[in-house]
């Protein structure tokens, strides 16, 4: 490479390098006319005007799933759906999980856990294929919240808290009961 690309392609390395400081010091370009326009759009397709949220104390909660898979026998194992082995696979995993979160905007109570109980009964049903010997699965979902550094030094420490929880029992078992539900959220 020959010393004047080596320049140029320094000086693009440093010119995004500057625009993501002034990305995570949320600075607005746009209000710099047409060039500030165009280094804000640039920013936005390239990720340099993240503010880079999850550094500020008010990152939220988040929630995270477990399911305990019973057997015939009444032997209770853990399993997740996030196996590790798509990364891809693991993000629809979270984005699916983070729909129960998002129901508590719906119209009403009711229709909230309709919701929320389709939901679940569609991870569980995702746990019997996985589990054909599952006489039944629990779905647990749990909210992490985290602590503020002053809470941290005072003591404090994150946790994860029930969120919300139901038993799915396989329907070819000839208990009546079909279902048991709680609702932490």
């Amino acid at each position: 490479m020959n010393e004047r690309r080596r320049k140029l392609w320094l000086a693009v390395a440093a010119s995004h390098l500057c625009l993501v400081t002034l990305g995570a010091s949320s600075v607005r370009l746009y209000d710099l006319g047409l060039p500030g326009r165009v280094l804000d759009e640039y920013g936005a397709l390239s990720g340099a005007n993240s503010g880079y949220g999850f550094f500020a104390p008010g990152v939220t909660s988040q929630l995270g799933a477990r399911f305990d898979v019973v057997d015939a026998e009444g032997r209770t194992t853990s399993a997740s759906l996030a196996d590790g082995q798509s990364h891809e696979a693991d993000i629809r995993v979270g984005n699916i999980i983070d729909q129960f979160a998002n129901v508590d905007d719906e119209e009403d109570e009711e229709s909230a856990a309709r919701v929320r109980r389709s939901l679940a009964a569609s991870l569980a049903g995702k746990m019997f294929a996985r589990n054909p010997e599952a006489s039944a699965v629990v779905v647990r979902l749990e909210t992490f919240t985290p602590v503020s550094m002053e809470a941290w030094r005072g003591g404090e420490r994150a946790r994860w808290m029930p969120y919300y929880s139901a038993k799915f029992i396989h329907s070819t078992q000839p208990e009546a009961e079909s279902d048991e539900e709680s609702d932490d959220g």
